[in-house]
């Protein structure tokens, strides 16, 4: 080489060094000032579910450690697979991170031709938490321990399981519970999680389940369910009391393992960094508890042990599926068919008609739950006031809405069953619409104004029964349940309603205001409408409607203490539907109710209110309203109140 020639050389050797030296300290450089922009969480299941809503929560502490916005992207369908094909093939970057899920070590292998390989394709950062599944029974199993639930099974018990979906936690949960007992139980596949609940709660067609501790927790409290064993290597304290399968099982075990993913290449600083700040966040006492009232264990660790512990879980779970030979009933890639796409509901604004005036309890109730669901949902669920007729005229619009569970109705005593018996001319039925679940429990107040002579509710009936037409009660409007209170009351007290004044107003506000001015003399009308007006003795309680005294009224005897043995109502809201609506809406409804009914913020706001959480099923809140509306009849007719 001539002299030009290796200067040349050696001017581009110069040239070429620099250019690499420049590349590695522009990745150092955005390395070290990474993030600088937000990042994208991708969680492969619809807004609302449990994966969602953890996702939610570790996207917002992330936010506040990284000083960058976490975004929450939700990719749902092709059971989680289309999510993880994206971000697997997203820049290796650090700013697109996947939520890793139970569904993605058992999609390893019930999926034979996924465009993507996760073992290879996903580097698993840092842990967020370990959920146990629980097993749960219907009451009418007699079994009360996991080993009584074998011996029963095994002398020919007909019991059938209820599993999630085709390859879902529960389905293999059930298939390694099977291999270790030796057991065959057939096994039943809902389209998610709130329709299997809906079933085994409801009597249906399955009676086992294994479900996750999170969605466990309120049915097993409630009695609703029965829980014979954790699958958790150790007991959980969210459920004292309840023994590991792995007592009766030596080294069964199974959890639902969730965290942090991110495209492979990703620099490894990177890794490491998020790696500590989701060890951070899940030593934040607000957080780490949240994630244990949700079911959770905090699952903090380094980015080795997540991976160890993800993969482990994906030859598990490969061994159990090769050996039940069950496969992917659709392909990786697509979109759900409308009925399983049941479980992705809701995917737009839910409209809950209150067909009622605002600030009653009908509609207080209402709120405080949209409120909630709203949250819960990640969709907006808006109330909306139609008055009329006793709340006929929003039952109306309800039962003509389309069946997609988009309007729905918060319904209440008077208009579900008391109206009803009373008018056979009523132009709906009393379970024409669909029954979904009962919500909370609300008593009626039997009052008079505060300074009023009379001091009990005998003193009053007495004075009444003497001369009725000199005396006047109030109502909130036509067909209002404290209207039906009072005949019901006077009724059972041997006093003709129709011959007494009848003042009627629009809303309970404005009838307790006739009260308390007196333009009527008595009224019964919801606690929940009269707290401060009781405590600044404005109005005077003679009695509560319910057979027994009610915590916030302790010196309030009820009506039959009262001197009334005849009557008792008791007022609740619930929510209802078109007539017909589809199984898989009434179930997601129910399974957010359920999981509200351990949401501290959700019960203290009810009770503020005035009101109880008291959870139905859509079966047994049937069959309530049944009962009332035939003893409502029976009640009417006896008093000749029909019409």
């Amino acid at each position: 080489m001539n002299s030009i020639g290796r200067k040349l050389a050696s001017r581009l050797c110069t040239v070429a060094a620099n250019a690499m030296l420049a590349g590695i300290a522009c990745v150092a450089s955005a390395q070290n000032d990474y993030p600088n922009r937000p990042l994208t969480l991708v969680v492969g299941f619809a807004p609302g579910g449990p994966n969602d809503i953890l996702g939610r929560h570790m996207a917002k502490a992330l936010t506040q450690r990284l000083g960058q916005p976490v975004v929450v992207v939700n990719q749902a369908g092709g059971s989680g697979n289309p999510a993880s094909a994206a971000v697997a093939s997203a820049a290796p970057d650090g700013y697109t991170l996947l939520l890793i899920g139970p569904a993605n070590a058992i999609n390893a292998s019930l999926f034979p031709k996924l465009p993507f390989n996760f073992r290879r394709d996903i580097v698993p950062v840092a842990g967020i938490t370990r959920e146990a599944l629980v097993m749960v029974v219907h009451p009418s199993v007699p079994a009360r321990s996991v080993a009584e639930f074998i011996d029963h099974t095994q002398r020919g018990a007909p019991l059938t399981m209820a599993s999630t979906g085709n390859g879902s936690a529960p389905h293999v949960t059930g298939l390694l519970f099977n291999r270790t007992a030796g057991l065959e139980l057939p096994i039943v596949h809902f389209g998610g999680g709130g329709p299997a609940l809906a079933d085994i709660i409801s009597g249906g067609k399955t009676q086992v389940m294994f479900e996750p501790l999170s969605a466990a927790i309120a049915p097993v409290r409630t009695g609703q369910l029965r829980a014979l064993g954790v699958t958790t290597a150790h007991a959980s304290t969210a459920l004292p009391g309840v023994p590991t399968i792995a007592a009766t099982l030596p080294g069964f075990e199974a959890s639902a393992v969730t965290g942090i993913g991110v495209p492979k290449g990703t620099p490894q600083a990177i890794v490491e960094r998020l790696n500590r700040e989701v060890n951070a966040a899940l030593a934040d006492p607000p957080v780490r508890s949240l994630l244990m009232d949700g079911g959770g264990e905090p699952l903090a660790g380094s980015p080795s042990e997540f991976a160890t512990r993800v993969f482990g879980e994906i030859d598990k779970w490969a061994a159990v599926i090769q050996a039940a030979g069950i496969k992917a009933e659709v392909s990786a890639s697509a979109a759900p068919d409308p009925q399983q796409d049941l479980q992705h509901y809701p995917q737009k604004e839910i409209k809950l008609i209150v067909p009622f005036p605002t600030g009653g309890v009908t509609d207080i109730n209402a709120r405080i739950l949209a409120k909630h669901l709203s949250r819960l949902w990640g969709q907006p669920v808006t109330v909306v006031n139609r008055l009329g007729e006793g709340g006929t005229t929003g039952t109306l619009e309800v039962l003509a809405a389309p069946k997609d569970g988009y309007t729905m109705m918060m319904n209440a005593t008077g208009q579900a069953t008391q109206n009803p018996a009373i008018d056979s001319k009523l132009p709906y039925k009393w379970d024409e619409p669909t029954l979904v679940a009962r919500t909370s429990l609300s008593p009626l107040v039997f009052v008079v104004k505060g300074d009023s002579r009379w001091n009990t509710l005998q003193q009053m009936l007495d004075d009444v029964r003497k001369d009725p037409a000199a005396y006047k009660y109030g109502t909130s409007g036509p067909g209002g349940v404290g209207s039906i209170a009072i005949s019901l009351l006077f009724g059972a007290s041997g006093i003709d309603p129709r011959q007494l004044g009848r003042v009627t107003m629009q809303g309970g506000a404005p009838l307790l205001d006739a009260v308390i001015t007196g333009k009527t003399d008595f009224a019964a009308q919801y606690l929940a409408e009269m707290g401060p007006l009781l405590q600044s003795k404005q109005l005077k309680a003679l009695a509560v409607s319910t057979p027994e005294r009610v915590r916030q009224l302790p010196d309030t005897p009820t009506s039959k203490q009262a001197g009334s043995d005849n009557f008792a109502l008791i007022g609740w809201n619930g929510i209802a539907g078109p007539a017909d609506l589809p199984a898989g809406i009434v179930a997601q409804w129910n399974s957010a109710i359920l999981g509200l009914t351990t949401d501290a913020l959700f019960l203290k706001e009810t009770e503020v209110s005035g009101a109880e959480v008291a959870y139905l099923g859509p079966k047994d809140f049937k069959e309530t309203l049944r009962k009332e509306y035939e003893a409502a009849l029976v009640q009417v007719e006896k008093l000749g109140l029909r019409r």
